[in-house]
């Protein structure tokens, strides 16, 4: 799944970051489904895990300059995220299919937490 361009939360640091993280989670996805080298798959998996996490890490610095509630909203939204990567972590190898849903359920995630709190957060943010 692409970034979109809707998906833009006026803040061009944030955004870019946003661009990277979905076309590594495009190439993953094509290196599960591919599957031909299950070790590198999972060092994919571990590498975007950890740059979710520092991702995120750095929207929550960003969005602790507005206010204690949006920060709050974003962390909680955020733990929700990287509960469903270790998840995805945990995923034999060996059963791909449940690697490709669980990739797709923290895509579909990341869609609705970029849609209904990264983009509102981070504008208003921007605004003032």
């Amino acid at each position: 799944m692409p970034w979109r361009q809707e998906w833009s939360s006026e803040n061009p640091r944030i955004d870019e970051e946003h661009r990277r993280l979905y076309r590594l989670m495009g190439h993953l996805e094509h290196a599960i489904v591919e599957d031909s080298r299950p070790d590198r798959t999972a060092k994919a998996i571990g590498l975007l895990c950890d740059r979710m996490a520092a991702h995120f890490d750095v929207e929550e610095t960003v969005a602790a300059q507005a206010d204690t509630e949006s920060c709050t909203i974003l962390r909680d939204d955020h733990t929700n995220l990287l509960w469903i990567l270790d998840r995805l972590r945990a995923v034999p190898a060996s059963d791909k299919g449940h690697r490709v849903e669980t990739l797709r359920e923290f895509m579909g995630a990341l869609s609705r937490h970029d849609n209904d709190v990264d983009v509102p957060l981070f504008r208003m943010m921007a605004q003032h």
